[in-house]
């Protein structure tokens, strides 16, 4: 049923899904926080210009459906405790990745189906996300089409359909560098990993001729396939009855992507929610 609102309760359930599969490698926590705003962006979006996802008012029942899932899903929670919030502004000499630049083109199926580019520049300080796909939950669709621009701690996001082009600031940046200081940014993965109850272990995948080792989170039901370098190759998530799988079919090292993959029109930018404030009304304590 193309076009029709997908209920909120659900939508939250795939937010949560959609953001471990960008927590799954070294780059952790920074890609996973944008996740945060897209209720807030779609409300937004949806007064400004009739979007045709709409948001709901959950039910005492679905609040409780949806905190249980939510409090399952305490790792990604743990996670946060790695970090300190008055850590020094971040330097420019940090590294996410093992290699310097890179781009991974995968498929993505299950509750949300398309294609996803990655462009890794300068050790993963600068990257991009383009995403066209397209989410289906109980016999409703959104397509997406949109490209996420990470440069330090600066997240612009570009809704490729309407040209709407929103800004926002990672508030938790410059805490995640200052607990790297002294690893890798693998190791600090792995680190991240393993606070989200992760574990590696003995099953091996190679894709595209990479090859990557499996770490899994029972409690979020999902796997992921990570290179030695912090690439992740592929990853499968099963969480409340809603799945995703998402495979590496190309993996293109020295190639950051092209410029245009990292440019917007800057004037038709618009601030987005303030990341550090919902945090702390999703973590009140």
């Amino acid at each position: 049923m193309t076009g029709s609102s997908i209920p909120a309760c659900l939508m939250r359930g795939a937010k949560i899904m959609k953001s471990f599969f960008a927590t799954a490698g070294a780059v952790a926590l920074i890609a996973s926080l944008s996740a945060c705003t897209k209720k807030e962006e779609a409300e937004k979006k949806a007064s400004e210009d009739d979007a045709m996802v709409e948001f709901e008012t959950p039910s005492d029942d679905e609040s409780a459906g949806d905190d249980k899932l939510l409090n399952d899903n305490a790792p990604l929670e743990n996670a946060l405790d790695l970090i300190d919030e008055d850590a020094p502004e971040a330097d420019g000499t940090e590294r996410f990745f093992g290699k310097k630049s890179f781009t991974i083109v995968s498929k993505q199926t299950g509750m949300e189906e398309g294609d996803v580019v990655e462009h890794v520049r300068d050790w993963g300080r600068k990257r991009a996300e383009i995403k066209n796909t397209s989410v289906s939950i109980g016999g409703f669709t959104q397509p997406t089409s949109q490209r996420a621009i990470y440069d330090g701690s600066k997240i612009t996001t570009v809704d490729e359909t309407t040209g709407r082009v929103t800004t926002t600031t990672n508030p938790m940046y410059d805490a995640i560098v200052a607990r790297m200081k002294g690893k890798s940014g693998v190791d600090f993965g792995k680190e991240v990993m393993i606070q989200m109850n992760g574990e590696v272990t003995d099953e091996k995948g190679n894709f595209d001729g990479h090859d990557c080792e499996y770490w899994v989170i029972a409690s979020m039901g999902a796997k992921s396939c990570i290179t030695s370098w912090g690439g992740t190759l592929h990853t499968i998530v099963n969480m409340g009855g809603m799945s995703m799988e998402k495979t590496a079919i190309e993996v293109r090292m020295n190639d950051g992507g092209p410029d245009d993959a990292f440019a917007y029109d800057a004037s038709k930018a618009t601030e987005a929610p303030n990341l550090e404030e919902i945090m702390k009304k999703m973590n009140p304590g």
